[in-house]
């Protein structure tokens, strides 16, 4: 999939904020479902989203980094992820009236699936294998005892930190939880956080895009009215532009599984592109150490004594 942005003032204009900033107060019925106004939504989410991604880019580029804060900023931004794709529904919902749904339904999904079915699944469908970038890990770690265990790859050029996400198999050893670390040439894996916040960007400028469609389907089709053209001087993001140039610079010293599932980031003087999966031309340049050695730090429990270690067969 290829994401572009256009740029101007060296400002992003994404999808969502497109279409936000072109529709008439007339149509949003945010009060009788007691929330903020979507713009208000939107603007809270992605702030949220944004100061995540700088946290960690922050930790990211300094020299002796901590690998603890790193993993508890990385959690903070896969949480914010996660939240964001939550405020969607949110926000479609915001216009439509209160009385169009009788049952009384908690979930904002749940209750637009009462009107737009199609569009609901539709918008679920497309965003579910980035949604599972980050909700893969939110889950295991929120719900299921998750817990991260950093590893460091060292290589005559270059070094990188990373994670992986504990599970346990059928006999009680501490491995890699491989529905979102699969393995990689018969071996345990783990997660470069190089890669990382390369795919979550990707995976959060591909949702809002999704996000756009869907709203602007519902409010096409509630309102019977087309939205208007936008202007990208108006709509658009210097942070997010910041975001994206600083991810870019980031080192592209990745672990050995990741090479060939790289983002691919491009920029100019009228737009950012975002390429997933990258182009075979650009994953030939990635500088790809033959020779890389690991170190893995496991947490003691007082009980498990067999532990999987990633890139060991």
């Amino acid at each position: 999939m290829k994401i572009q942005c256009e740029l101007f003032n060296h400002k992003l204009s994404t999808k969502m904020i497109s279409i936000l900033s072109h529709i008439e107060d007339e149509i949003v019925f945010s009060n009788e479902h007691g929330l903020r106004h979507p713009v208000a939504i939107y603007n809270l989410s992605s702030t949220k989203v944004y100061s995540s991604f700088e946290k960690i880019i922050g930790e990211l580029q300094r020299k002796n980094r901590d690998n603890v804060l790193l993993s508890d900023l990385h959690l903070k931004l896969v949480e914010s992820l996660t939240a964001y794709v939550d405020d969607v529904y949110c926000i479609v919902k915001c216009f439509i009236p209160s009385t169009r749904v009788k049952s009384n339904i908690i979930f904002n999904d749940k209750w637009l699936t009462k009107i737009y079915k199609n569009e609901v699944s539709f918008f679920k469908n497309n965003i579910t294998e980035y949604r599972n970038v980050f909700a893969n890990i939110n889950n295991r770690v929120k719900h299921n005892h998750g817990r991260y265990i950093q590893i460091e790859m060292k290589s005559i050029v270059g070094n990188s930190s990373g994670f992986f996400i504990d599970g346990v198999d059928d006999m009680g050893t501490v491995i890699p939880f491989e529905d979102i670390h699969p393995r990689f040439q018969g071996a345990y894996t783990a997660t470069s956080y190089n890669h990382s916040i390369r795919k979550l960007l990707f995976s959060y400028l591909a949702i809002d895009y999704y996000a756009a469609d869907f709203l602007y389907k519902v409010v096409h089709a509630e309102h019977s009215m087309k939205l208007k053209r936008y202007s990208v001087e108006e709509t658009s993001s210097k942070r997010l532009n910041e975001i994206v140039i600083e991810i870019d610079k980031l080192s592209k010293m990745y672990f050995p599984n990741e090479f060939h599932d790289a983002v691919e980031i491009k920029q100019s003087n009228r737009e950012a592109t975002l390429v997933y999966p990258a182009r075979v031309t650009y994953q030939n340049k990635l500088l790809q150490p033959k020779n890389m050695s690991f170190t893995c730090k496991h947490n003691g429990d007082g009980y498990s004594n067999s532990y999987g270690i990633p890139y060991m067969k």
